[in-house]
């Protein structure tokens, strides 16, 4: 198994203040302009001497413009660089006449544009004039230029190998100047030369310094000229140490007189009359730091209006040295007891634990349906022999006047109240009839099952089992058995690595973790789909778009295709039907009558008939009735004819001229007082004569279908499809139903969840090492707020937190997309294209590049990975938050629950090493420096911190032990069997009493 790589395990600085430079080091390694003074006698002040900046003495043309721009009115930046801009040349193409739009206010004639001059310099251009910028020496207009390019080249190769005594010669044969120090100095102040050289490169550095917030400026050039000057200038004074061309042991008197007169003057000089013991410049080093001097500007150039109200007053805390503790494992070992197992001899011991947490909703339903219809059809011929014995009763009725003779309906009832006689007479006939009949039953068999069960469950379990089971078996063992159970520990060795000396900053975040918890809550709020009551369905009602008054034949038929109404027929509404003889069977009717000479004669049929629900609105009659006698003799003869249907005159017909009558389907009775409605399936039928010997005799009824009875077959098709319809409508209200209960089911589980749970739960973190980067980023957040001024509650000084790089550009898109269409009987699976206008997000380069500035520069300019924080408690936030502050914690993790409940942090904050200038520069003007040789500014505490900071190499790739490594011991969660049961003994700490 491969060892376990060394991880890094605590970060801390070891800070100092950064210590005043030495006046040889600050001589040497920075560049002062004559503008500036000492004000003290430990460079704790560097102030501008604004006497002379207001003087119309003053040689600086720029300095002057900047001090009453600054001092001497409301000027902004953007007015104070466009004043600067004026002091260039402007620059013109030949057409540059025809550029439309406004002319720039120039202060300086236009001059004719030499294309060449575009591509050896830096320019800005306005209104289609150009302004070239001198960011060159020879553009400066010197007598110097071509000098100082030389001993540029010079001094780059004499800092490799230094010869000085070759060194001071060459450059006396470049300036054309002996002995070196009258390069510099003439008698008791410096040469007009060089006075005019450092002032022209100095007002150029100026000038590039205020141009460089409108376009990228190169000070490279610009900087070593000054560089070459320095040089110079030290290596005169080394003179007045070392003696004229750098051999004499003893200093001219001349040279002298002059170095202490220009003493007197000099930044670096404590007033005294006695000369530097030692040369600052004596080693390549010496040179080589010489050359890599910075200029010093004053922070008014740097800041300009922001010199009269500072961008941040914040100032880095010192130095820190940057050190990281790095532990790795180096083996695992037992430590106290954490249980003891004992197993008797011959047990059996088992342990199971189980855990189950289970919910379970069920909802179902059921439907069946079952149907069945039979009938039967058949058909049969018969052939039978029927005897019949049939016993005549004659009864006649005499009655004289005052007799009243009435139908009951059941036979004939006489009220006499006077001349009455009464005569019965009995008669006995056998007669014998042969008949050959077809009879024909309706029986179809038709027979319809339907048995439907539709059943649907819906199941929601939520369930979580843990089993544990541990066992020990001694039935078969020869002792007692032990088992003693240690807890693991690891070892560790740890060993301090030192990565190097940084630019520290320090700062107090207030309640570091309110933007974190405030951001965690919010984002659970916006992405949460708060569960919503199910609205309750609205069940579905029966509505079949028609009444029963709408079912006639022709949607009779449709209905009965659709909804299959096979126990209904459409009803006649008129037919026709011959009255049967219940007794018989026979559809006529005949007699025999004896005795009815002169006498009334009745008799009732009960008929069956399919009537019911029908109105008798006709009666046709086919047949003969045979009297006794007709009056064609001269007699009066009453031969009548009537008939009643339940008990109601239908007919009555009287003819006494013929003895016989013929009747025949021509002739048409209806009822006298209109059709007579039909209410049974039976009815009684009474045939009345007078003086009738014989009849036979087939009725027909002419039946119309009753108003009620064709509504009530109406209602009845009506109601059915109801029904239909309304087992349809049930089932899908059965649907909804249950969908609402598992919906509802759901939401209540749903609010259950969100009920328990709490706002600690959602401010849980993962891994230690995830929930480090979530707390160096906020930190992170407000180390930037507090050095930039982004992000706080004052947007009108943010920078760039209301830049927007990113902007919604619409555009037509097309795009293939699978789709899945489901159909009534096919589902087809295809890709379609899909045409779309879509806005997308695209970079503002503008914008972008103005952000992304800022963005990479403080991105780069701090070691964001190795920010170091302290947590304060709780009671240094608001009273008020002190409870919800207390209240979060981390499980897992006590470094975020320090970060929860934090008052405030303290944040050491280091700074890349190649940034340090840069870092320096921007806190002076609130301007990421752009790279190259960046100037120092004149504030008294930068100028230590720059000194040192310029004397380290970054060793952060090699970092370097520091002290013995150290081994420590950790306890883990981890348990393990000794092999023995003996317990451990640990043997007395150092120094324990006897």
């Amino acid at each position: 198994m491969n060892a376990p790589e060394p991880t890094d395990v605590y970060q801390f600085m070891e800070l100092r203040a950064p210590y005043t430079p030495e006046l040889a080091s600050f001589r040497l390694n920075y560049i002062r302009d004559e503008v500036l003074k000492i004000t003290d006698d430990k460079l704790n002040k560097v102030a501008f001497v604004d006497a002379d900046l207001q003087s119309e003495k003053s040689s600086s043309t720029i300095g002057q413009l900047i001090y009453n721009k600054v001092f001497c009115g409301t000027n902004s930046d953007a007015s104070i660089v466009d004043s600067v801009l004026k002091l260039l040349p402007p620059y013109q193409a030949s057409c540059a006449e025809n550029i439309i739009g406004p002319k720039p206010n120039l202060a300086a004639p236009l001059r004719g544009l030499v294309l060449t001059d575009l591509e050896r310099h830096c320019y800005f251009q306005r209104a289609g004039t150009y302004y070239l910028i001198p960011d060159r020496v020879d553009t400066l207009e010197i007598v110097w230029a071509p000098q100082i390019k030389l001993a540029t080249v010079l001094l780059e190769r004499a800092r490799i190998k230094l010869d000085l005594v070759s060194l001071t010669q060459q450059l006396e044969t470049i300036f054309n100047v002996r002995p070196l120090s009258k390069i510099v100095f003439d008698r008791s102040a410096y040469t007009a030369l060089f006075l005019t050289a450092k002032r022209s490169l100095f007002d150029a550095l100026y000038l590039l310094y205020v141009l460089r917030r409108l376009t990228t400026v190169n000070f490279e050039n610009i900087i070593e000229g000054l560089r070459v000057l320095h040089v110079l200038e030290t290596l005169a004074i080394d003179t007045c140490v070392r003696g004229t061309r750098g051999g004499a042991s003893q200093v001219d008197a001349d040279l002298r007189r002059i170095c202490e007169s220009v003493f007197s003057e000099l930044l670096f000089w404590d007033g005294s009359t006695k000369l530097p013991t030692l040369p600052l410049i004596k080693t390549a080093e010496d040179l080589a730091a010489c050359f890599r001097a910075a200029p010093i500007v004053h922070p008014i150039f740097a800041r300009l209006s922001r010199y009269r109200s500072p961008f941040n007053d914040i100032k880095p805390i010192g130095i820190g040295e940057y050190k990281v503790v790095r532990q790795w494992l180096v083996a695992y070992l037992p430590g106290e007891i954490a249980r003891v197992e004992n197993v008797l001899k011959g047990e059996f011991s088992n342990k199971i634990h189980r855990t189950l947490e289970k919910t379970e909703e069920t909802f179902s339903f059921a439907t069946s349906t079952r149907e069945a219809t039979s009938t039967d059809t058949q058909t049969t011929d018969r052939f039978e022999l029927k005897r019949e014995i049939e016993n005549v009763v004659n009864t006649q009725l005499t009655a004289g006047a005052s007799t009243s003779i009435t139908y009951s309906g059941l036979g004939v009832v006489a009220n006499v109240a006077a001349n009455f006689s009464y005569k019965q007479d009995t008669s006995q006939k056998n007669s014998t009839s042969t008949t050959v009949a077809k009879e024909t039953i309706a029986k179809a068999v038709h027979a319809v099952e339907k048995n439907v069960s539709e059943a649907r469950s819906a199941t929601k379990i939520f369930e979580t089992e843990d089993t544990e089971k541990h066992g020990f078996d001694n039935r078969k063992g020869n002792g007692h058995v032990r088992g003693v159970y240690v807890w693991l520990d690891k070892k560790y060795k740890a060993q301090i690595f030192n990565f190097g000396r940084r630019m520290m900053f320090e700062f107090i975040v207030p309640e570091p973790a309110s933007y974190f918890v405030e951001s965690r809550l919010r984002g659970f709020e916006m992405n949460l789909e708060c569960p919503q009551k199910p609205q309750e369905p609205i069940l579905k009602t029966v509505n079949v778009g028609f009444g029963p008054s709408d079912i006639d034949e022709n949607k009779f038929r449709e209905l009965y295709t659709n909804y299959k109404l096979t126990e209904f027929e459409f009803p006649d509404q008129t037919k026709k039907i011959a009255f049967v003889n219940q007794a018989t069977g026979a559809d006529f009717f005949k007699e025999e009558v004896s005795g009815g000479d002169s006498n009334w004669y009745a008799k009732s049929y009960t008929c069956q008939i399919d009537a019911k629900g029908y109105s008798l609105s006709g009666l046709t009659v086919e047949g003969f009735i045979l009297f006794e006698d007709s009056g064609e003799g001269g007699g009066r003869e009453q031969n009548i004819f009537e008939i009643y249907l339940g008990g109601e005159l239908i007919a009555r017909e009287e003819n006494e001229s013929i003895r016989e009558w013929v009747k025949k389907q021509e002739v048409v009775y209806s009822p006298p007082d209109g059709p007579i409605t039909i209410n049974a399936d039976q009815i009684t039928l009474t045939l009345g004569f007078w003086d009738v010997e014989r009849y036979y005799l087939t009725l027909f009824g002419m039946l119309t279908m009753a108003p009620e009875t064709f509504s009530a077959w109406q209602n009845s098709v009506f109601a059915k499809i109801v029904s239909i319809e309304q087992e349809r409508v049930d089932r899908e209200n059965q649907e909804l139903t249950l969908s609402y209960n598992e919906e509802l089911s759901t939401y209540r589980n749903r609010l259950a969840e969100l009920r328990a749970l709490s706002v600690n739960s959602l401010l849980q973190g993962q891994s230690e090492a995830a929930n480090r980067t979530a707390i160096a980023v906020e930190l992170n957040k407000h180390c930037i707020t507090l050095l930039t001024y982004e992000f706080d509650s004052d947007p009108t000084n943010d920078i760039v937190s209301n830049i927007t790089s990113v902007v919604p550009v619409p555009g037509d898109f097309s795009y293939r997309r699978f789709r899945v269409q489901e159909g009534t009987t096919t589902t087809t699976c295809s890709f379609e294209e899909v045409n779309a206008r879509i806005s997308y997000p695209a970079i503002d380069i503008r914008e972008a590049l103005k952000k992304g500035r800022f963005t990479q520069f403080i991105e780069q300019a701090f070691e964001w990975p190795n920010i170091s924080y302290l947590f304060y408690p709780y009671f240094w936030a608001k009273q008020g938050d002190w409870v919800a502050m207390m209240s979060r914690s981390d499980q897992t993790d006590p470094n975020l629950t320090a970060f929860l409940t934090a008052g405030a942090a303290r944040v050491l904050l280091a700074v890349t090493p190649a940034y340090a200038e840069a870092v320096l520069h921007f806190l002076a003007t609130g301007e990421p420096w752009d790279g190259g040789p960046a100037p120092v500014i004149g504030d008294p505490l930068f100028i230590p911190l720059h000194d040192e900071l310029r004397k380290q190499q970054d060793p952060f790739a090699d970092a370097v032990p520091e002290g013995d490594p150290w081994t420590f011991v950790l306890p883990t969660s981890l348990i393990y069997l000794q092999e023995d049961a003996s317990l451990p003994q640990f043997p007395d700490p150092a120094g324990a009493p006897p």
